[in-house]
């Protein structure tokens, strides 16, 4: 039951006016001095209107990732919020970001549920602002911000990604997030959010997909060199579909060093089955 909830809310929000802001893959096949670029666009018409109404949209994004954090972790479920937050665990960035991603939208949900008229929007920002039992609450937080968390939810439920790629995605929505955040105080501390390390950040806009690659591999000192693909645009990146050893990888440019990169380097950008090509 848990799991179709999840699946028939995503199609639900994927088919709303709310905007997100996932990463848009675009494949691209080379040859000689041509390329062809693939890009795959998905749209809805006859959207759900929910982008205006922020205490319905807030209330089902929380509740649909809390259902998600349930369905891994089956011993929290009839916790309260707060109670689930304590245990989530924080060893990885992974881990870290999932867990401060709930507090916020604790926040948020906590207050469109109790404490409506606490809430304030001015087009731009979000505003939340009161006290329930000698604690102060307080989010103010960008409309893009919101939308990044949103987007990042997503992006954890899809199963599609490899865990390294997921996480280097992640890492990179966070340290948005958090800019766009200018205070958050709750029954947790006052903007103590936690720290990530400074891991590979893979950049979310727009990730050219080269299907196939020019790429050499010296053996001897186990290095695999690729001739990085040309684009547009700095906040742009790419990814190269490498087969090697009977192996199929996809390795992100931003794990490159001098167009190189140590094949040890490599193993968690092995590609599993299809559904890692996301």
């Amino acid at each position: 039951m848990i799991n179709d909830f999840i699946i028939k809310t995503i199609e639900f929000l994927k088919r709303s006016d709310v905007r997100f802001h996932l990463p848009e893959h675009r494949e691209v096949e080379l040859s000689n001095n041509t390329q062809t670029v693939n890009i795959t666009c998905e749209e809805s018409f006859n959207k759900n209107r929910l982008n205006d109404n922020l205490i319905i949209h807030s209330i089902i994004f929380f509740s649909l990732f809390d259902a998600y954090i349930d369905s891994e972790n089956q011993q929290y479920e009839g916790l309260s919020f707060r109670r689930k937050y304590d245990k989530l665990p924080c060893t990885t960035d992974y881990d870290i970001i999932l867990k401060e991603l709930y507090r916020i939208l604790k926040v948020l949900r906590n207050t469109t549920v109790h404490s409506k008229s606490h809430i304030s929007f001015n087009g731009k920002e979000i505003l939340i602002n009161y006290k329930f039992k000698g604690t102060n609450f307080k989010l103010l937080i960008s409309k893009l911000g919101l939308e990044l968390i949103y987007s990042a939810i997503l992006l954890v439920i899809d199963n599609r990604y490899l865990e390294l790629y997921k996480a280097g995605l992640l890492r990179e929505y966070y340290n948005e997030i958090l800019l766009n955040i200018k205070d958050l105080k709750d029954d947790i501390g006052h903007n103590n959010f936690k720290y990530i390390s400074d891991g590979i950040r893979l950049k979310r806009h727009v990730r050219y997909r080269v299907i196939n690659p020019d790429f050499s591999i010296d053996y001897d000192k186990e290095i695999l060199y690729i001739n990085k693909y040309k684009y547009e645009c700095s906040s742009y990146s790419a990814d190269y579909l490498i087969e090697y050893n009977e192996g199929k990888y996809i390795i992100p440019e931003e794990i490159l060093n001098d167009n190189r990169v140590l094949i040890k380097e490599i193993s968690g950008y092995k590609i599993i089955d299809i559904y890692n090509m996301q």
